[in-house]
C-alpha cells in the first residue's frame, strides 16, 4: 500500500537534504519534517542540562518528556520543542555529532517513529533524513536519495561554519570529520544509513542552488511518463550507439 502525498528524501550529512527538502515542501505547499532536527533538539536539550551522552537511560528519559512538533505557518515549517521554536538554535553545527550519538539508542528511535508516522497520517510532507526511505516510510509514494562529492560536502560544511561563526578550517579536515560521521551513520545497528532499491539517485555536486534541486526533484513528480519516455528513448540511442 503506497503512502500518498509523502515524500522521502534521505542521504549523508551535507548533500543538501534540508535545503532541498525545505525548499520543495515550498513548492508544493507541503510540510517539511527534518528528522535530524529532532535528534539535534534532544541533543541540545541534553547539553543544556549538562548530561553525559553515554547515559542512555537519562536521554531517554528526557526524549519522553520532551514534546516535538512540526508546525508550518506560512510557508515556513518550524521545529517546536516544549511549545518552544528551536529552529534557530538548531542550525549550530556542533549538534550534529552530538545527535548522531543520540541516533544510536534504538527507544529514542522508535519513539520519533512514532512521532514521524503520526504526522505521516496528515498527508502532503516532505521528511527528510537517514532511514526515512527504507525505516519510517518504507511505502512511500515517492523517495530519492541525495548524494554529492565528499569534498563538495566539505565546501558545504565549511560555509556553514564560515557564516555562523566566522571559523574556517582546512577541507582535508572537515572531509574527514564527514567520512567518520558517515561510518557512524552506515554502521549503526539500527536503521543504519542506506538507500531503499526503489529510491531515485541524485547527485547535487554540480548544482549552483537548492532550489534547483528542488525544483529537479519537483519534476520528476509532476512528468514521471515523459521522464519514463524519455529514459527508454536515452537507452535505445546508446543501444545503438554501442
Amino acid at each position: 500500500m503506497v503512502d500518498n502525498n509523502i515524500i522521502a528524501i534521505d542521504g549523508s550529512s551535507w548533500t543538501g537534504k534540508s535545503t532541498v527538502s525545505k525548499a520543495l515542501a515550498n513548492f508544493l505547499g507541503y510540510k517539511y519534517i527534518n528528522t535530524g532536527a529532532m535528534f539535534r533538539a534532544i541533543a541540545l536539550i541534553c547539553k543544556m542540562k549538562n548530561l553525559n551522552f553515554d547515559n542512555h537511560n537519562k536521554i531517554i528519559e528526557v526524549t519522553k518528556e520532551t514534546k516535538i512538533e512540526f508546525k508550518r505557518i506560512g510557508d515556513e515549517t518550524n521545529i517546536y520543542v516544549n511549545n518552544i521554536n528551536f529552529e534557530q538554535p538548531l542550525e549550530n553545527p556542533e549538534l550534529a555529532t552530538m545527535a548522531s550519538k543520540i541516533a544510536v539508542i534504538p527507544e529514542v528511535r522508535e519513539i520519533f517513529l512514532k512521532i514521524q508516522r503520526e504526522i505521516g497520517k496528515e498527508g502532503e510532507i516532505v521528511i527528510e533524513g537517514r532511514d526515512v526511505g527504507t525505516k519510517i516510510f518504507p511505502n512511500a509514494e515517492w523517495k530519492f536519495f541525495l548524494d554529492a562529492t565528499l569534498k563538495k560536502r566539505a565546501e558545504r560544511l565549511n560555509k556553514v561554519m564560515k557564516e555562523q561563526s566566522k571559523e574556517e578550517k582546512p577541507i582535508e579536515e572537515l572531509m574527514k570529520k564527514i567520512e567518520e560521521r558517515d561510518s557512524l551513520d552506515r554502521n549503526r545497528e539500527v536503521a543504519p544509513l542506506r538507500k531503499a532499491n526503489d529510491a531515485i539517485v541524485y547527485d547535487n555536486s554540480d548544482s549552483p542552488s537548492e532550489y534547483q534541486d528542488a525544483l529537479i526533484l519537483q519534476y520528476y513528480i509532476n512528468h514521471t511518463s515523459e521522464i519514463i519516455k524519455n529514459a527508454t528513448l536515452l537507452i535505445n540511442h546508446n543501444t545503438e550507439k554501442n
